[in-house]
């Protein structure tokens, strides 16, 4: 299991061990990417978390939308800062829209570049 320390050291071979057994091509992992995010993650109840490889609940970390947590990743090196703590709602509306957005481009053209483009 993992530390709930917030020393990257005590963490560092998990880190590899978890990457090392991935054999998923790249643009999979890309396109549920989008996919996960863009779906499926409960950005009013969860938290990123890469410290642990997974997400939580913002209750477990006692962060909430009153305290303007929209949205939460939380700090790999110091598990109580929010790493996105400036992000608002108009601007978690616009993040959400994009990795819809780019879930669909790469569903039905697989055109990367297509992703990278302004949204209008």
């Amino acid at each position: 299991p993992w530390s709930t320390q917030d020393d990257f050291q005590i963490n560092v071979q998990k880190y590899r061990d978890f990457a090392s057994k991935n054999e998923e091509p790249h643009s999979r992992l890309l396109v549920n990417f989008f996919h996960f995010y863009g779906h499926k993650f409960e950005f009013a109840k969860d938290v990123v978390s890469v410290r642990t490889g997974t997400y939580l609940r913002k209750s477990e970390r006692n962060w909430n939308v009153e305290n303007d947590h929209f949205c939460c990743v939380e700090n790999p090196f110091d598990s109580r800062t929010n790493l996105t703590r400036s992000v608002d709602a108009e601007n978690l509306k616009r993040i959400d829209e994009e990795f819809k957005r780019a879930y669909k481009i790469l569903c039905e053209s697989y055109k990367i570049y297509e992703v990278c483009k302004l949204a209008e």
